[in-house]
């Protein structure tokens, strides 16, 4: 999708890595439609 327009902000830095890495660890996962229900869990 690409960064948001103008680039990343620094107070947004954190939110942006963490869901970099919420994707990256989960891209091979098999059930995709099960990943929330494991995070709710």
């Amino acid at each position: 999708m690409g960064t948001p327009p103008g680039g990343i902000q620094h107070q947004h830095l954190d939110y942006y890595l963490n869901e970099f890495c919420f994707r990256f660890n989960r891209r091979n996962s098999k059930a995709h439609g099960m990943l929330f229900y494991r995070l709710a869990q």
